[in-house]
């Protein structure tokens, strides 16, 4: 176990796996910060608590869309800013949805998610968007040299066809 302390943030459509992997972390001195809904979906699984994201860059908490998205840029920038802010990101896309309102039909794409993965992977965040890959996150976090370039390179390039994938689906409604 490593001394280094990381702090990740977690935001996730598809959950298989997470608790598992977020306790893995936790054990390791990862500082971890979550939705609400992962938040207490962890505590209620553990037993323990992590952060909730709007803590992590001093706002306050809640439900609505406008602070949501206003955690969500502050975390961005924050990234931008500061290459040590966190180290890794557990991100995954919510499937886009086709909307039926006055306008007509529409597909809403998940915007927010993929800005987030992309300011992410752009600023040399260990991104992690499949739940397949949390073994092998862990086992690179453990390593005495520290995660390997390759390995964090080969995220960024999964995290990018993750957001491909999704705006082909996104295309094909």
């Amino acid at each position: 176990m490593t001394n280094i302390e990381k702090r990740g943030i977690v935001s996730v459509h598809n959950k298989a796996g997470l608790i598992v992997a977020m306790r893995e972390l936790v054990v390791r001195r990862c500082q971890l910060f979550a939705t609400k809904g992962t938040a207490d979906r962890y505590y209620e699984e553990t037993g323990e608590r992590v952060g909730l994201l709007p803590e992590l860059v001093g706002e306050p908490i809640s439900n609505d869309s406008v602070a949501r998205e206003r955690t969500a840029r502050r975390i961005k920038d924050a990234m931008v800013d500061d290459a040590k802010f966190v180290q890794l990101a557990i991100l995954n896309l919510r499937p886009p949805k086709l909307i039926q309102d006055s306008i007509g039909s529409r597909v809403s794409p998940d915007i927010g998610g993929t800005d987030m993965i992309i300011t992410a992977a752009d600023s040399g965040v260990l991104v992690i968007t499949s739940p397949v890959r949390y073994d092998d996150v862990i086992e690179q976090i453990e390593r005495p040299g520290g995660v390997e370039p390759r390995f964090r390179q080969q995220l960024a390039k999964e995290a990018y066809g993750h957001i491909a994938d999704h705006f082909e689906t996104s295309s094909n409604m």
